[in-house]
């Protein structure tokens, strides 16, 4: 069911779209935010392999779960001067009606991400969107939590964020009689670090990039700290108050969830990027930390908590320097290995991990910290022999073929449909 609609500043329609016909084997049952396209099909009606056996739907630029979260506001964060209401009825062309002045909300690389609201469990979303030629990437990040229905947001003209909630238990509340509120919500400490990303390096490593230094003591208040997993966790799952009154929810509240401890932490990258050891990585699910005893590098301001989920999406990427044998044509190479002398035979093996095969998109959701995904200066990624990229692609049901293009050449050393 499409909800709202909003254009952002490139002039591309967006809506947020709650769950499809969840009765049937083919729906969706993950709200959704779209990128709409004239002639396209967003869900309904859904594909029938008997009277719509060519129908295809659109993807969603994100899925926002677990399901019943009941997507509703959408604002884009882009900055703005007020839209003059008697100018514009000079102005006929013009692409938007008369409207306020926007402001930004959070800090300045949030600009041109979607906010959106879910109802249900009281959840705002931030968006990153990226837009390629074959349509948007977005990838969630959920910033807020509240205690009420959360119905829909805006961004005043000093950058405030506004909500409206209204009162009651999901779906409908206390009904149009019933209480509401609103709610103001400021950017007050641009030196407070905020976090960018959230990954599974290894096992049993995660990365958390940030946009400014952290203070060395968050590294003594995070070990020891467990970080929840399972197929519904969630960041911050300990704030959720409003639970949908559906079969389906009370079967997430019941699904398996458990945990991994924090064993050691670091900082890298300049004090911005923290380290965490932590037991094996079980299973291919969503992971929610908590990182108590936030604040910036100069140990000033307020000690915070900082509540994120991460997932074991996304790309290892290797860029690999040849061994100087492996740099000799066919024979000579095979000689020069036979000698065995160890500095003529060991490469160089440089590992890092992205959002997304594409390491320009992969770039753009990082923003600032696209080098923090390295472990190693970008410097020796540009000067390395080659790149490879490891990934599990899967393919759609009873795909027999899939495209893959770049546009520079490239090996497919190993693959497979998955």
């Amino acid at each position: 069911m499409p909800f709202a609609l909003a254009f952002n500043k490139a002039g591309d329609l967006f809506n947020t779209d709650q769950e499809g016909e969840t009765w049937m084997p083919n729906g969706n049952p993950l709200d959704e935010l779209n990128h709409i396209i004239a002639g396209r099909n967003y869900g309904f009606p859904p594909r029938h392999e008997k009277w719509l056996p060519n129908l295809v739907s659109e993807p969603p630029v994100v899925a926002f779960g677990p399901q019943h979260e009941s997507a509703c506001g959408l604002d884009f964060n882009e900055p703005r001067a007020p839209i003059n209401l008697k100018s514009e009825i000079r102005n006929p062309k013009s692409a938007l009606p008369a409207s306020p002045a926007q402001g930004l909300f959070g800090p300045k690389w949030w600009e041109g991400d979607a906010l959106v609201a879910g109802e249900s469990r009281g959840k705002i979303w931030r968006v990153r969107l990226v837009k390629t030629p074959h349509g948007y990437v977005g990838k969630e990040f959920l910033i807020a939590r509240l205690s009420l229905l959360t119905l829909d947001l805006a961004i005043s003209p000093k950058g405030d964020l506004y909500v409206c909630c209204h009162s009651g238990l999901p779906d409908w509340g206390t009904g149009p009689k019933g209480d509401g509120k609103f709610f103001k919500i400021s950017y007050t400490d641009p030196k407070a670090p905020q976090p960018v990303i959230a990954w599974a390096a290894a096992p049993s490593e995660v990365r958390v990039a940030f946009d400014k230094p952290l203070d060395p003591s968050v590294t003594n208040a995070v070990v020891g700290q467990e970080i929840e997993f399972g197929e519904y966790v969630r960041a911050a799952d300990r704030y959720e108050v409003l639970k949908p009154p559906y079969q389906v929810v009370k079967q997430q509240e019941v699904a398996p969830r458990g945990k991994i401890k924090i064993l050691a932490a670091k900082l890298d990258h300049d004090n911005q990027t923290l380290v965490l050891t932590t037991e094996p990585h079980p299973q291919t699910v969503t992971y929610a930390l908590t990182i108590p005893g936030m604040k910036a590098r100069d140990g000033r301001g307020d000690v915070g908590t900082v509540d994120l989920d991460y997932d074991l999406h996304g790309v290892d990427v290797f860029a690999i320097n040849d061994s100087i044998a492996n740099r000799f044509p066919g024979k000579i190479s095979e000689t020069v290995k036979s000698f065995g002398i160890d500095r003529l035979n060991r490469g160089q093996f440089l590992p890092a991990w992205f959002p997304h095969p594409d390491l320009s998109i992969a770039g753009a959701i990082a923003g600032s910290s696209d080098n923090q995904l390295r472990s190693y200066p970008i410097s020796k990624e540009k000067a390395a022999d080659r790149v490879q990229l490891l990934f599990r692609f899967f393919a759609p049901p009873n795909a027999d073929k899939v495209r893959l293009s770049a546009k520079k050449e490239f090996e497919l050393l190993n693959a497979s449909l998955m």
